[in-house]
Parts: structure tokens; sequence; C-alpha cells
């Protein structure tokens, strides 16, 4: 069998004839399969070499991204894993950056910057601390998940909370948070005609309600 061997010095065992579009390895369990995973990393793929059963290289790439996988099952019960490889475009690194800078925005700065941050998909994984755009509203995800058609942010709260308020000052209409995404002391809202601001951190509590007197004080009527 050839090989291609990644930045970290992994090694894959792949079958003859491959090409970027076209790579066949072999696996024996979901284990090897997570392992696999792990190894095709975008950050192992920016230096990858092709080498025959002979040892000899017979090409060397840089800044790749991984295409597929897809598997597949053979008549002896064993399962391959056919993926591609391709070239990341000057503008896709450039993308990437983007992407690593916002990761480390607060919620209040990312608000600022919201249509920086991609469209919510209904696949792939998503880690917690996630950023996505979703209904004109941008949620950071909460628990670590495989996407799936139902569990859209503004529709899973238990996976995703909605960044509430705007860090550039403007008083918006207040919504129902949950405990993941509460008002704190200081932000103001409008509710029921009214202005109204939060005398308390971890706000989840509707203003204007019997019992909320001391969470909320009217701003402007």
């Amino acid at each position: 069998m050839e090989k291609i061997i990644l930045k970290d010095g992994s090694e894959i065992q792949i079958h003859e004839g491959a090409d970027l579009s076209n790579i066949v390895t072999d696996i024996k369990s979901y284990d090897d399969l997570e392992q696999l995973a792990q190894k095709l990393k975008t950050e192992n793929l920016t230096s990858v070499q092709f080498v025959q059963k002979s040892g000899a290289v017979t090409a060397k790439y840089d800044n790749l991204e991984l295409i597929g996988p897809h598997l597949r099952i053979n008549l002896d019960d064993t399962v391959s894993v056919t993926f591609g490889l391709r070239q990341r475009t000057p503008q896709d690194m450039q993308q990437e950056d983007v992407y690593t800078a916002i990761a480390y925005l607060s919620d209040e700065q990312a608000a600022t910057v919201k249509d920086l941050y991609p469209e919510w998909q209904a696949d792939g994984a998503y880690k917690t601390g996630d950023r996505r755009r979703d209904g004109g509203g941008l949620y950071k995800c909460l628990q670590d998940h495989e996407a799936q058609l139902d569990w859209a942010p503004h529709a899973a709260p238990s996976l995703w909370a909605k960044i509430l308020t705007d860090p550039a000052g403007e008083v918006l209409p207040w919504e129902q948070p949950d405990s993941t995404n509460p008002y704190h002391k200081g932000d103001r809202v409008t509710h029921n005609g009214k202005t109204w601001e939060s005398n308390v951190d971890n706000n989840v509590w509707e203003p204007g309600v019997v019992g909320t007197e001391s969470l909320w004080h009217v701003v402007s009527e």
C-alpha cells in the first residue's frame, strides 16, 4: 500500500493509484474512524506528502482541506473510507483568519459584527461557544452536538442561546430569555409601551409583571 504523511508526521495507509480527489483507506472499527478524523483535521493538512511503497515521495501539497469522507462496506465485511483533498485558495485562508479572530470576541462585541458570522446550517457539528446567525439573530452554542434540521438555534434553547442585548446601546424589545442568556443589571428593554432597566444580574423575569417590581424599573413611558 501507499501512504500519505501529514504535518504532524502521522501516516495513513491508502490504496494504490490515489489522487487528491480520490483517496481510499481501510478501517477495522469506529475507533479507527475516529483516529482517521483526528488525523485529517485542517491544521494537519497544511503539509501533505504522497509516498509510494518504495518510499519515494510522489507529490507534496500545502494548505489542503478535506472533502468527504464516505464509508463503504465491502463484501468481506471490511470498511473502506473514500475521501478527497483540495487546495485551499487565498480567499479560503483569509476567511479562516476572520473566523479565528471573531471567535475570541465577547458576546457584546460579536453582536456589533454579527454579519461576519456564518448562517446556521442543518449539517455538520457545532462546538460549545460557536456563534451562528439564524432568523436575523445571533446565537451562541451551549453544548457540543451534531446538527439536525429541527435543531435550528431559534427552536433549540437547550442547545443555543440568543444574544439579546445591543452593545451599541440601542434599546431592543424585551424577549423571554432562558437561564443561559439572562439580562443583566443596567440592560434596557422596551415592553408594553415602556422602557425598562434591569436592577439585577441574571434577570429572566418579564418587566411589569406582579412580583417583579424589585427586578425592573421604568426609565420612560
